[in-house]
Formats: structure tokens, sequence, C-alpha cells
């Protein structure tokens, strides 16, 4: 990794397709998912990510929340 981990968060999604990954906050601000052990992509956040919870939120059913070192969400 290119940086220090600061959380690392499970996402499935199983309505669709049976689908498993991993998604791994970096301290460079960047969140990366992975397929077991296969890089698929990378999402750049901008600053440094503390927390990350992925599951359902209200009517949606496949929502990602982020929490920066800003204190945004």
């Amino acid at each position: 990794m290119p940086a220090e981990i600061t959380d690392i968060c499970k996402l499935e999604v199983r309505k669709a397709r049976n689908i498993q990954c991993i998604l791994v906050a970096l301290k460079n601000g960047e969140i990366r998912m992975f397929n077991d052990k296969f890089h698929i992509d990378t999402i750049n956040v901008g600053e440094t990510v503390y927390g990350l919870k992925y599951g359902i939120f209200g009517r949606e059913e496949g929502c990602l929340l982020i929490n920066t070192a800003s204190g945004g969400l």
C-alpha cells in the first residue's frame, strides 16, 4: 500500500449478483476496492479518510458513508 491504512470495510451486494469486495481507506485520501487479491478501483477523496460504512440507509440498499479528517460525512 502506498500509505497507512485507516479503515477497512466489507462491501456486499446480493440482490442482483453475489458481489463481495473489500474497501480499504488510506491516509493519503484514497479508497481502494479489492476483490480477493485483485485491485479493482480507486476513489480519490482528497483528504484523509478515518471511517467507512457500507450498508442500508433509509430506502437506499447500497450506501457508502465516508468520514473524513475535517469532519465531513
